[in-house]
């Protein structure tokens, strides 16, 4: 499969406790992690990044020093009290 669990592909949680929900998620942004990490950025990415550091001197930008850097974004917490020691 795609690593997507049944819930939160489907919303369904009517079966699901905490600890069972909470597994599922951590398995399922695993997965995310590491689509991101060998296909988006490497193949996406990259190639719209250096794409722009070839055009970006023909649009008169300095590009000089320019680096990039990839932030997935922060992952939500459910519930504070429960996920934090």
């Amino acid at each position: 499969g795609f690593g997507v669990s049944y819930e939160a592909l489907t919303g369904d949680l009517s079966e699901t406790n905490f600890a069972s929900g909470r597994m599922g998620l951590l398995e399922m942004q695993r997965s995310i992690d590491h689509s991101r990490w060998h296909m988006l950025i490497p193949q996406f990415c990259a190639g719209v990044a250096q794409w722009w550091s070839e055009l970006a001197p023909l649009a008169g930008i300095d590009v000089t020093g320019v680096t990039w850097q990839w932030t997935p974004p922060r992952r939500e917490v459910v519930d504070p009290s429960r996920e934090y020691p």
